[in-house]
């Protein structure tokens, strides 16, 4: 399992998983998982967007050694309750050929250009989970982070397009309820 090798974090959703120390974490909760749960998700991130059929996770998990499907399938159900994924969205089943992750795993890279690439992410309030695969290009972390100050900046338009339309009802409101007055004064004053 070539993640295991060094200190890299996979990032995907709200969780950071950590082959090496096989933790998953969510927010501030930490999670230590069992070894094959670490290597069965480390396999599916690996894989992504790949299904992971039995005879890969023979190979690469239980390293040749004999597995049964039930096996396989009661590591893929305490990862579910891991993961939250009581609609198994993240971890999807394919009937007779395995198990799919469907999340875009994204792969910590320790180097000096890309933690100060994460640093200035967060320091625009983004997230750690914008980080980029070692086997990407220079520059698809800043890709990234241009991706979420965009889908930040959608979102605050949005909000104030929302106060923007509240305000032109009170204005349509007070308007409407001004001429009318008005109107009703003409009326008043027409018929004395």
């Amino acid at each position: 399992m070539e993640n295991f090798m060094d200190d890299s974090k996979i990032y995907f959703l709200d969780f950071i998983f950590n082959p090496k120390t096989r933790t998953l974490q969510k927010n501030d909760i930490k999670v230590q998982l069992r070894k094959k749960q670490a290597d069965v998700l480390n396999l599916l991130c690996t894989k992504y967007p790949e299904p992971v059929s039995r005879e890969d996770f023979l190979a690469g998990v239980w390293n040749g050694g004999y597995v049964t499907t039930q096996s396989i399938a009661q590591v893929i159900r305490s990862l579910r309750l891991d993961l939250d994924d009581t609609n198994k969205k993240i971890i999807v089943t394919i009937p007779k050929l395995g198990y799919r992750f469907t999340v875009r795993p994204l792969y910590e890279d320790s180097t000096a250009d890309n933690k100060e690439n994460e640093d200035n992410c967060l320091k625009r309030g983004e997230y750690p989970h914008m980080v980029f695969n070692k086997s990407a290009e220079k520059g698809v972390t800043q890709e990234l982070c241009d991706h979420t100050e965009k889908k930040n900046n959608i979102l605050r338009m949005r909000k104030m397009s929302a106060k923007n339309a509240t305000l032109v009802k009170k204005l349509f409101y007070s308007t409407a309820l001004i001429a009318a007055s008005l109107l009703l004064i003409l009326l008043v004053k027409g018929g004395v």
